[in-house]
């Protein structure tokens, strides 16, 4: 893949030829220097990283809660899982929001994008491994040998 550009840098007539490696080293020293600019102190990003971690520690509590909540009943553990994401959702926009904000606070905001769709990324990874541990919690406590205290001759 190639791109033909007609005019570089006020020069009329001056034909370059970026193939998509070139394209992609243009934008990506365009996006290194633009980062400089307007970047927030570490400070700032310590503080949103905080509050994202404590979101999510949050989010976690409640999909335990909730796995334990519902761990008797006779739904499955998918079922289960997909219920205590149903209780949880509250929690859960609230650490998307918080690690959005924490990701955007590392970065410029001409790579405010590129910080969404990667918080985006991670918290459904995370989401998915909340969901996972729910499953877990259910199966472990639906186990003969969890539910009883002694073990059996």
């Amino acid at each position: 893949m190639s791109f033909r550009v007609r005019e570089v840098g006020g020069c009329r007539g001056m034909a370059v030829r970026l193939s998509s490696v070139g394209l992609s080293l243009l934008l990506a020293a365009t996006a290194g220097c633009a980062s400089l600019q307007g970047t927030p102190s570490p400070a700032v990003a310590k503080q949103h990283n905080q509050r994202a971690m404590a979101a999510f520690d949050q989010y976690m509590g409640c999909m335990q809660a909730a796995a334990q909540r519902y761990a008797p009943a006779q739904a499955t553990a998918f079922e289960i899982a997909a219920a205590a994401q149903a209780d949880c959702h509250g929690a859960f926009i609230a650490y998307k929001h918080g690690y959005e904000k924490y990701l955007q606070s590392l970065v410029s905001p001409a790579s405010a994008d590129f910080a969404r769709s990667s918080a985006d990324k991670h918290v459904e990874e995370s989401r998915q491994q909340a969901r996972d541990r729910v499953v877990q919690i259910v199966v472990e406590a639906r186990l003969p040998s969890h539910n009883s205290a002694q073990p059996k001759p």
